[in-house]
């Protein structure tokens, strides 16, 4: 069975590129994760709690972008790759990852006539 001390011994030895299965490995990293033990349970906890105050706008941002590349591709006739590298190349995913608040609020023919639009500004043809 395997605890959470192996699994931070595996995690330092894939960092640091030594074999976790050597004894002397397992014993300096138990080493480390005992003498830092405080540190790295503050440190958890911080992650953790930045973790949950950035999830539900992180979340609804994904959500967003992978709602409307799909939307888009549909919308000017492309397939999901196409329209993903077409908004790559001219824009567009930058535009999203900035406006995407604004443009989750708009009616999606508004916002991917927005889209379109910075991404026909930018040198886009379709």
């Amino acid at each position: 069975m395997i605890n959470l001390v192996d699994i931070l011994c595996l995690l330092y030895s894939i960092i640091v590129g030594v074999d976790f299965k050597s004894t002397p490995t397992r014993l300096f990293c138990f080493k480390i994760l005992f003498v830092n033990f405080k540190k790295i349970l503050i440190f958890a906890k911080s992650l953790v709690m930045n973790m949950q105050v950035l999830d539900r706008e992180t979340s609804n941002k994904v959500s967003f972008i992978a709602y409307i590349i799909p939307a888009f591709a549909e919308a000017y006739k492309m397939d999901v790759a196409s329209a993903y590298q077409y908004l790559k190349k001219y824009g567009g995913l930058d535009f999203l990852q900035e406006h995407w608040w604004a443009l989750h609020t708009d009616n999606v023919l508004y916002a991917l006539d927005n889209i379109y639009t910075i991404c026909h500004q930018n040198g886009g043809q379709r």
